[in-house]
């Protein structure tokens, strides 16, 4: 590479001086043993003259760059451009610290973007290739002399280089030797979930053994129901109990799967009740069989709910109290008007899960009661679909934002709430006259815990409904917003 005599009588430098290690005390961290702010003076070095011709020279370049704020006066400028931006647009105002900026710059990236740099401005080769030795000849002589010899840095620039801004602000991409400390968010239509080799082993080993005990528990209760004599009137409760357990078995799956995928706190607690009511069920009705009525099959059933239901509600708890959420943060961003409303629409969608399940268990509880008139049996199926329907309108409500889904959702619910006010009073009304039933108790317990759902349902729909178009739809469902790295 030829240049000419005066860059060659600048570059040269006499006298050179060796740079050496010292060290700022920081003692405002601690008087007594403060840690060591690294200096090394670059003065009189063989690279310092490079490294201000490199920085005068490159500098130009780089400031027209639209990442670039060159001063306070651009960024007033910049702040000036998003107040007048439309009011559709939405703007995060966010502050960054990398640790170690200046020596995690990879060398050889660095000098390859300020080479696609000057091409893009038009520059030629030759001077490309020069600024290219003259980057490489600073990156890579950066000497110092530390406790008794002398050290070569080996990775980045040297922060106190007169080129060192230069080198790290013309970086236009991620650093190639820095790895994003999450990956992207997988869209999904119910909200971004995380990819499956994001999970730490720990949590890819629960997920697996939880998702292969509840198959096991499934496959029992299906091999149990397919055992039971139907003829047999003594076996109506323990039927009713297997249908039920099924039903738990499959939404169990559905919340443990979305407990993980996407850090819902709110999931994982709804699975643990389900958890918790079907083994207080299991419970209930193996004590109330007489020792000498019980078969194998109820006792298989029932050491396999009670070993798998301790196990998930100890993992459930150290994953509810240990973990660490980030999810609210990547999807809503550092607002925490945003964060409560995902922590809302999260709870919201579980109470519509969890009603749904509540609902097809207290209709199979009825459906298989011996009482049950024909008239009502036909209500009860009837009610199987319109609660799957009043579960579909309320998720989609929330998850559009359409205010009209929601009304519509609130009005499905008022014959179901009339139908549980009545199903508490015709089941009151049997026990008191046929005595004590368990098929009435687990009745007037259903209705009971239904009505608590919605409960808890109807104001985080409410909630949710008060916060729609604000923008977390638009951060959900799209790339656009998310915190993703």
């Amino acid at each position: 590479m030829v240049i000419n005599e005066e860059l060659y009588n600048f570059l040269k430098i006499d006298g050179v001086v060796t740079p050496i290690f010292k060290g700022l005390p920081k003692i405002h961290k601690s008087l007594n043993d403060p840690p060591l702010r690294p200096i090394v003076s670059g003065r009189k070095w063989v690279t310092e003259n490079a490294s201000i011709w490199l920085e005068t020279t490159l500098r130009p370049f780089v400031d027209s760059m639209d990442n670039i704020l060159t001063d306070t006066g651009s960024f007033l400028k910049a702040l000036g451009e998003v107040e007048r931006a439309p009011p559709e647009d939405l703007y995060l105002m966010v502050t960054l610290d990398v640790q170690s900026l200046f020596t995690v710059i990879n060398n050889e990236y660095g000098v390859t973007a300020i080479s696609q740099l000057l091409k893009a401005n038009d520059v030629n080769d030759h001077k490309i290739g020069l600024f290219k030795t003259m980057l490489s000849l600073v990156l890579e002589n950066n000497a110092f002399l530390g406790p008794q010899q002398l050290y070569r840095q080996a990775q980045g620039v040297a922060k106190c280089t007169p080129c060192a801004n230069t080198a790290s602000d013309s970086k236009d991409e991620p650093l190639a030797n820095l790895r994003p400390r999450h990956h992207e968010l997988i869209r999904t239509p119910c909200g971004p979930v995380k990819s499956w080799s994001e999970l730490t082993t720990p949590l890819k080993v629960y997920y697996s053994l939880a998702i292969l005990s509840l198959l096991v528990l499934l496959s029992v209760t299906i091999w149990i129901l397919s055992k039971q004599n139907e003829n047999d009137k003594n076996s109506e409760e323990d039927f009713a109990f297997s249908l039920i357990q099924l039903i738990g078995i499959v939404f169990c799956i559905y919340y443990v799967t979305r407990g993980i995928l996407q850090e819902s706190q709110q999931e994982l607690v709804v699975f643990g009740l389900s958890v918790l009511l079907l083994m207080i069920r299991s419970v209930v009705n193996f004590a109330v069989v007489p020792s000498k009525d019980r078969t194998v099959i109820m006792v298989v059933r029932f050491t396999c709910v009670m070993v798998f239901g301790c196990f998930h509600l100890i993992c459930a708890s150290v994953i509810l109290f240990k973990r660490q959420n980030m999810m609210a943060f990547r999807v809503g961003g550092a607002l925490e008007s945003l964060q409560r409303q995902y922590y809302m629409l999260n709870l919201c969608f579980s109470m519509l899960t969890f009603d749904l399940q509540a609902q097809l268990c207290l209709c199979v509880l009825m459906l298989v009661e011996s009482g049950t008139s024909h008239v009502h049996s036909i209500i009860l199926g009837v009610g199987i679909l319109w609660s799957c329907l009043t579960a579909a309108v309320g998720i989609i409500s929330v998850i559009k934002e359409v205010k009209a889904l929601v009304w519509l959702f609130v009005l499905q619910n008022l014959p179901e709430l009339a139908y549980l006010v009545y199903l508490l009073y015709y089941t009151a009304k049997s026990w008191a006259e046929n005595g004590y039933h368990v098929m009435e108790a687990a009745a007037i317990t259903g209705s009971i815990i239904s009505l608590v759902i919605k409960s808890v349902l109807f104001w985080s729909i409410v909630q949710v409904y008060r916060s729609f178009g604000q923008g977390l739809r638009e951060r959900m469902f799209s790339s656009y917003g998310t915190i993703a790295t």
